[in-house]
């Protein structure tokens, strides 16, 4: 086997092994699961190994057993950086639908469909004898006329316009969501993280088309040995591989990724700042065993409106949320005059803390000190 094997082996099993995790993340039932996401990339991963293995078949001759798969994934091919910027926009833009515009996007696959309809319903025989010559001069790939109202160089063109168009798009989409991401500060991280390398992974793909393009006609096909030429060639199946292989090393991003936008960028139904000023009014955050529910029935709302609210802050939960508004409170009431005789962890009792332990590691947490810490600086005393 040789080292271009050896990629197109590697790179079209990564991400068969990637789609499949996603299928069998899409296949796990939670009620939190959103199944749209997975349902994008999934695809994506599948039609880019079949078109990478496709290629393959074509490269070494094989495609002369199944003449009648010739040119059928060239159309599909197109749908590839659509589904890549889709799944890009749509989960930075928490839209977990199809809507009709998306319908636009399937134009130049249908475009280039019917151009090479002249060509699914050629004769056998003719399109075996056209199949031939392309495997003995694979130059044919882009100069043959497969009898289509557009030229195969044109087709070709196309493909490297569309992928740079939607390379652009997702990059426009991640830059135009980066600030609502901030605002959601630690809960977006993994699956920001995550988007940013997908685009970067996908340009690098995108780039390496057009090279392999121009190495395949202008170099390879001149001395099969060129080594270098031929790496040139298949290095977009090298981003293949990168991109896959990141997916599969991080297992988590499945789920993070399943389950994202369920409650990260849902439209809320009341604010964090509104639940804090009404906790505060109603001196709740005093009582140290007051609970979610309790919350709830008091702000006459569900439940899952206010874990929407507190998701989409710094806080992972209830409880974290609810300690860090007792700590604010304290810190700013605690020198009236009834506190001067009491100890730090006998104020923190007053303000809700009913355990020193959970009081100090609040406090880290929030300040990245110990308490003893914080009211030695002359500043907070």
């Amino acid at each position: 086997m040789t080292v271009i094997d050896f990629l197109y082996v590697t790179g079209f099993v990564f991400l068969l092994m990637t789609a499949w995790n996603l299928i069998c993340c899409f296949k796990k039932r939670n009620k939190e699961s959103n199944k749209f996401y997975i349902n994008i990339l999934a695809t994506f991963f599948i039609l880019l190994a079949i078109c990478n293995g496709f290629f393959y078949i074509v490269s070494y001759g094989l495609i002369v057993y199944i003449p009648f798969t010739f040119k059928v994934f060239m159309p599909v091919s197109l749908l590839i950086p659509v589904l890549g910027y889709l799944f890009v926009d749509k989960i930075l833009g928490n839209i977990d639908r199809w809507v009709k515009k998306d319908l636009l996007h399937l134009i130049p696959f249908v475009i280039v469909t019917l151009n090479y309809l002249p060509f699914y319903f050629m004769g056998f025989e003719e399109k075996r004898i056209l199949i031939e010559s392309v495997v003995n001069d694979l130059t044919g790939l882009i100069t043959i006329d497969y009898k289509g109202f557009l030229k195969e160089e044109t087709v070709f063109l196309m493909q490297i316009i569309i992928s740079f168009f939607y390379m652009f798009l997702s990059w426009r989409s991640f830059f135009k969501k980066k600030k609502v991401f901030r605002l959601l500060r630690s809960k977006n991280e993994e699956i920001f993280k995550w988007v940013k390398t997908f685009i970067i992974l996908k340009t690098v793909f995108y780039i390496m088309l057009p090279v392999s393009m121009f190495s395949s006609r202008f170099l390879i096909f001149e001395n099969d040995s060129n080594i270098i030429a031929l790496v040139i060639v298949h290095l977009f199946t090298i981003s293949f591989v990168i991109l896959s292989a990141y997916l599969l090393l991080n297992p988590k991003l499945f789920k993070v990724i399943r389950t994202h936008a369920v409650v990260v960028l849902k439209k809320l139904k009341i604010s964090l700042s509104e639940i804090s000023i009404s906790i505060i009014s109603k001196k709740i955050h005093l009582e140290s065993d007051f609970t979610l529910k309790m919350l709830a029935d008091s702000l006459e709302i569900d439940q899952t409106d206010i874990t929407d609210a507190i998701v989409t802050s710094e806080h992972t939960n209830y409880k974290d949320f609810i300690n860090s508004v007792r700590l604010n409170e304290m810190l700013i009431n605690m020198n009236h005059s009834i506190y001067i005789d009491k100890t730090i962890y006998g104020i923190a009792q007053d303000f809700g803390f009913n355990s020193e332990s959970t009081f100090h590691r609040v406090f880290k947490k929030n300040y990245k000190l110990t308490p003893k810490q914080y009211f030695s600086k002359p500043d907070n005393k």
